[in-house]
């Protein structure tokens, strides 16, 4: 039997393709949300209840995936700030 041929990963470069720039943006971004997300309790009228939930089941039928109401209510309030200039 042949002996293995053994390699320092310490000193290997990688070979591989980059990291397509969406792909690191997307997980830069969802790292910053989970670092910094903060549980609130707040109480809203059912129309906009209603509103988020929309918002969330267009969504998932727009990216084929669930789209739970937090993640449409950071949706909605992040466009609404993009409108603001913010």
């Amino acid at each position: 039997m042949k002996a293995p041929k053994l390699i320092d990963l310490n000193t290997k470069t990688p070979t591989a393709k980059p990291i397509d720039d969406q792909f690191k943006k997307a997980v830069i971004q969802q790292t910053e949300v989970e670092n910094e997300t903060v549980r609130r309790t707040f109480s809203i009228e059912k129309f906009y209840s209603s509103y988020i939930d929309k918002i969330a089941t267009d969504l998932t039928q727009k990216q084929g995936k669930p789209v739970n109401a937090s993640q449409a209510l950071r949706i909605i309030i992040k466009r609404d700030m993009e409108r603001a200039g913010q």
